[in-house]
């Protein structure tokens, strides 16, 4: 037992770590993808609260236009500064010819030098300061006109970066007019210095509003946005580490389980009888493996068999269905009767090699050919390729007698292609159209359909999971030659079934005698 934990617990460490990184990989992504979409939404509003202010700034410049190249004489002054108090977010209009400021709402008839070649795209210039708020930024709307004449409006930078200030966010926002940057604090500066960022062009104006994300990626930033969802990653690491390492537990005791049921001969073959639908007399019947260990419940064959398929000791519960029933049944004697069909299931391991014409001969040389006839129920859990050791093995069985039947026909593998592949004698219907053949459409479709292909291969068949008599009535009326399910039997053990049959068999003479 000591060697068995620890590769359970490096097991369970692996899975912990596994699932817990990557569940931390996705949080991040998450968190990250959250926090980045609602930046880029916070980017699109502010964009939109820029726009209107320099919606205003474009206003005022067509206000002035009219003004354009006009002298600087008080009327014209007072029109401009009524324009400049009328307009929300304008803080001067001025009046520029070629290069040179002459009229200026707040300085009157000055002239101050301006460069059209700093202004981006003709049309916006971003200023940490001018010679009236030298500490306070601004923002000049350029509208050109004729003959060298424009007219500028500035906004003051307070209802500007007051828009970053007002967003709720871990990121830093900069409005970016060329190559010139304003912080939430009103600053200017010309490099942002940052790794990460992400933008909004404006679709108006030439400006973008910048975002530094380089936040979004820190640790800090994580466990604040995303605590609840590293809890619940811990949780779920734990709970399905424990679960997989009780299933690994679980599945390396089952596997010893079953090799000491083997050898202690602790699993056996029982025989779920098989029903003649014309006379309801048994026609045979289908071995099937039950493990009972001692002192405890009967282990489902589902679990085992498909363990002993994987670890290879399938061979060895075949050889056990094989050799045990042929022991139980070469003790009987009864002549004048069809035999009765003895169904074994294969899989597609037995046509791997002929080990499987070595059981069947074994249990010919014990129970007469004359009392029963082995049916091989080739199973739909493994894929049965059609290779040429394949086809010996099928050409060497029909060669011996031995019927084949296609199991559970129409799920999983047992389609068509086994039809080709086998040439069988049986078509079991499964359970599932079985069960359905009362109130499914789709059901009695798929079984009329299978029994009109076995009529036409010349095919008996057998409709399985048979559970009450109007199912039996309509199976029958449909052309099912055979019945199997609860309705008819449970599955038993072999001797309980050698008394069903002797006591059928001692009814039939007690029939016969008394006709005669």
């Amino acid at each position: 037992m000591k060697n068995l934990e620890f590769p359970i617990w490096l097991f369970n460490a692996f899975v912990f770590f596994v699932i817990f990184i990557s569940g931390l990989a996705f949080s991040y992504w998450k968190m990250e993808s959250m926090l980045e979409q609602q930046t880029r939404n916070q980017l699109v509003q502010a964009a939109v609260r820029v726009e209107a202010i320099l919606g205003h700034a474009k206003s005022a410049s067509e206000k002035g236009a009219m003004y354009a190249g006009s002298t600087c004489t008080d009327s014209v002054l007072s029109a401009l500064r009524a324009h400049v108090a009328a307009i929300p977010d304008v803080r001067s209009i001025n009046l520029a010819k070629y290069n040179q400021i002459y009229c200026t709402t707040v300085y009157g008839s000055r002239h101050f030098d301006v460069d059209g070649k700093d202004y981006t795209q003709g049309k916006l210039l971003l200023l940490n300061g001018n010679e009236l708020t030298p500490y306070r930024s601004l923002i000049v709307y350029r509208n050109l006109t004729s003959y060298g004449n424009s007219v500028l409006a500035g906004v003051d930078g307070y209802y500007l970066y007051n828009i970053l200030k007002l967003i709720d966010s871990k990121s830093h926002f900069y409005i970016q007019v060329g190559n010139k940057f304003m912080s939430k604090d009103g600053i200017v500066i010309t490099q942002l210095g940052v790794e990460k960022t992400i933008s909004q062009d404006s679709s108006l104006y030439p400006f973008s509003i910048v975002a530094d994300i380089s936040q979004i990626y820190t640790f800090s930033t994580f466990l604040q946005h995303s605590w609840d969802s590293i809890a619940l990653v811990v949780f779920f690491s734990v709970l399905t580490s424990f679960l997989m390492s009780r299933y690994v537990l679980y599945r390396k005791t089952l596997d010893a389980r079953l090799h000491k049921a083997i050898k202690k001969a602790e699993i056996s073959p029982w025989i779920q009888p098989i029903y003649d639908a014309e006379n309801e007399q048994i026609a045979g019947g289908e071995i099937l493996l039950r493990w009972l260990e001692p002192g405890k419940d009967y282990i489902a064959p589902d679990i085992f068999i498909k363990l002993a398929e994987e670890n290879g000791t399938i061979k060895e519960l075949t050889s056990i269905c094989f050799i045990n029933t042929a022991k139980e049944l070469k003790e009987f004697s009864f002549a004048g009767y069809t035999p009765l069909i003895i169904c074994f299931n294969v899989s597609a391991w037995h046509f791997k090699n002929k080990d499987i014409l070595s059981l069947c001969d074994y249990f010919s040389r014990f129970v007469s050919p004359n009392l029963f006839r082995i049916v091989l129920e080739v199973t739909e859990r493994e894929i049965i390729t059609d290779s040429l050791e394949t086809q010996e093995v099928i050409e060497s069985l029909k060669e011996r007698h031995i019927a084949l039947s296609l199991d559970d026909f129409g799920t999983g593998n047992a389609n068509y292609s086994y039809v080709k592949l086998f040439s069988p004698d049986y078509l079991k219907i499964d359970k599932m159209f079985t069960s359905g053949v009362e109130n499914d459409r789709v059901c009695q479709y798929v079984i009329s359909s299978i029994i009109n292909l076995a009529r036409k291969l010349g095919c008996a068949i057998i409709a399985e999971g048979v559970e009450n008599e109007t199912q039996k009535q309509m199976l029958r009326a449909m052309g099912v030659t055979h019945f199997q399910g609860y309705y008819f039997s449970i599955p038993v053990p072999l001797n309980e079934f050698k008394n069903m049959l002797e006591q059928t068999r001692a009814a039939d003479d007690n029939a016969v005698q008394g006709y005669e």
